[in-house]
């Protein structure tokens, strides 16, 4: 297997890298404090919104066909999210940092465990934004089948176009996440618009003689993974707290960000269900499509691409933004390549920034981002564990430390929280033991590379 070959030479490169930038830094500035509370929504927003949305609703309605149990399953998924946002948003508005769950572990846990995580939240975002590039070639070629080569050309060009608009400054990013949040919301309406007016033209496309399986504990469970992954998100204006111009206000811009979304896919469930019973959505890739197909005709397929493209687009944006802010903290703290916790004029941590679009651009290059990609989001759903963890870990070291704004319902709701994520990490690793194995070794892979950073610094 070259894939984990890859990754050890990406992590070989980047030590030789940062021993040649790690020359002291005469004015490496600082990030800008000029983020809204509107960007903060926008951000949980659209970074919930995504690709799930489209593939998730068919998963589970393979494993529950009952409607009831189907919708009780996603309002259970949003208010795991929201019980998330309750705790997590302590720590956004008590350690106004950039970089997001590194930041945490690092005030609770110590350098090398932040270390870990922080890296593996990099690699991840990284590898998803290639990961975001094969399919946006793919889906441009659906749409576009005489693009030939094309096709893979324009979404490298499409990561090289943000990655020069987020150089130009923190503002350029954060207007660019506006639109995407728009765009994305204009969609969803019209697409819930459509559903509930528009009289279907090939209504013999839909099923109505399928049964539902009988609901398990287990099924129940198994669809929970998925819906739990689509409502993943809710904790990314924390990457962004140190240029929020009042972080005490972040955790007002995540609930509503969570309430909003948690709010549309509803809506827009009962609108696919007025279509399409849920029995009929099992095993459906695209739940969404297959609706759209049944009420507009042919041209719902292309109307699907279309909206999947602009979609994987849009999510560019953020994925720079909150790749660089990683590094930014990393490097800040001198567990990484001092110069990439510089600032430029505009506000953007610009030598992260183009660590970031490097690393995306190798990983789509050489194909390494599959593998990655299946093991980081083991990792994923381990960070996920060490924020709650962080949260219960901050009360009893720094029970004095100003908190302006406390964890809804703690320690019930942290704790909770704490023990359901365990309890997903668990299923997950029993469900992919492989790539569990090299989750493990990945992170302590990174026990060594650790201590050879700091030897560099040191000298």
């Amino acid at each position: 297997m070259l894939q984990p070959v890859f990754l050890v030479l990406y992590s070989l490169f980047y030590i030789h890298y940062s021993s040649a930038l790690q020359q002291p830094i005469a004015n490496k500035g600082k990030l800008h404090k000029v983020l809204s509370l509107a960007f903060g929504m926008s951000v949980s927003f659209a970074g919930i919104i995504g690709l799930g949305i489209f593939r998730t609703p068919g998963e589970v309605a393979e494993k529950i066909g009952n409607p009831t149990v189907f919708i009780l399953l996603w309002i259970a998924g949003a208010v795991y999210a929201m019980i998330g946002v309750f705790s997590v948003a302590e720590l956004g508005a008590m350690i106004p940092r950039s970089g997001g769950p590194y930041c945490f572990a690092r005030r609770s846990m110590g350098p090398l465990p932040a270390f870990i995580i922080g890296w593996g939240d990099f690699l991840s975002w990284s590898a998803g934004d290639a990961a975001f590039l094969i399919i946006l070639s793919e889906y441009l070629l659906l749409l576009f089948p005489s693009m030939g080569i094309w096709a893979k050309i324009i979404p490298l060009l499409f990561t090289c176009l943000f990655a020069l608009l987020q150089w130009q400054g923190v503002l350029w990013g954060a207007r660019l996440q506006k639109i995407a949040a728009l765009v994305k919301a204009v969609f969803m309406l019209a697409l819930i618009i459509i559903f509930f007016t528009v009289n279907p033209r090939h209504p013999e496309l839909v099923n109505h003689t399928l049964s539902s399986p009988p609901v398990t504990f287990s099924a129940i469970m198994i669809a929970l993974q998925s819906i739990i992954y689509t409502y993943d998100g809710w904790h990314y204006p924390t990457y962004f707290s140190e240029e929020i111009s009042n972080p005490a206000k972040l955790p007002k811009a995540m609930i509503r960000g969570v309430l909003i979304v948690s709010v549309t896919y509803l809506i827009l469930f009962f609108a696919m269900m007025h279509i399409m019973p849920v029995a009929s959505m099992a095993g459906e890739k695209l739940v969404i499509g297959k609706v759209a197909q049944i009420v507009l005709g042919d041209v719902a397929g292309k109307l699907v691409n279309l909206i999947v493209i602009i979609f994987i687009i849009s999510s560019m944006n953020l994925d720079y933004m909150i790749g660089s802010r990683i590094l930014y903290a990393i490097s800040s703290d001198k567990l990484g390549v001092n110069k990439a916790a510089t600032v430029n004029k505009g506000g953007t941590p610009n030598i992260a920034l183009f660590i970031t679009w490097a690393s995306i651009v190798f990983f789509t290059v050489t194909g390494s981002f599959d593998f990655l990609i299946s093991v980081l989001s083991i990792i994923f759903v381990f960070t996920y564990s060490m924020l709650f963890l962080s949260v219960i870990l901050l009360r009893e070291k720094e029970p004095e430390l100003h908190r302006p704004y406390k964890a809804w319902g703690y320690p019930y709701t942290t704790i909770f929280s704490f023990i359901a994520s365990i309890a997903f990490l668990g299923a997950v690793v029993k469900g992919d033991p492989k790539n569990s194995l090299y989750a493990l070794l990945l992170m302590m892979f990174c026990v060594p590379v650790y201590f050879l950073l700091k030897a560099i610094n040191k000298s």
